[in-house]
């Protein structure tokens, strides 16, 4: 499993990709703002050749672009748009929930604050990713093309 991580704190991102690579053998690739996020799917910027991720994780609370911005851009691309999508953020406001949920998002959980918190959010993550069924990607060859 691929995973691009796009979050701007970088105890949260170490945090998260030190359980998803020792307890889940994930490849975790991440960036810390909303401008990486898009030259990272798009191959631009030192990106050139990057791996299309299974799933995106988006903190919504983004420098340069915000995580609303990085979901409406991926949500209006055919060639992004059949990436799921799952929001971690610190923010627990109805409206936010809301409109990430208009935006297509495939889930969005609220961070957790505690280690076993952030544990227990990757697990469920985890069984929820390998319960469902997902729509076919694209083929590698026309990733980043």
């Amino acid at each position: 499993m691929k995973l691009l991580l796009v979050d701007d704190s970088k105890p949260d991102v170490t945090i998260l990709s030190r359980i998803f690579k020792n307890e889940c053998d994930w490849e975790v690739f991440s960036v810390s703002d909303g401008e990486q996020a898009l030259n990272y799917l798009y191959g631009l910027d030192g990106f050139a050749g990057a791996e299309r991720p299974d799933v995106v994780i988006l903190d919504l609370n983004l420098p340069k672009q915000g995580g609303f911005k990085v979901l409406e851009t991926m949500k209006e691309d055919d060639s992004l748009q059949s990436i799921p999508v799952v929001v971690l953020s610190t923010s627990n406001n109805q409206k936010d929930i809301n409109r990430a949920y208009d935006m297509q998002v495939s889930a969005y959980y609220v961070k957790e604050t505690t280690l076993d918190g952030v544990r227990s959010f990757i697990r469920n993550f985890v069984n929820w990713w390998s319960a469902v069924t997902l729509p076919e990607m694209e083929k590698e060859d026309e990733w980043n093309t």
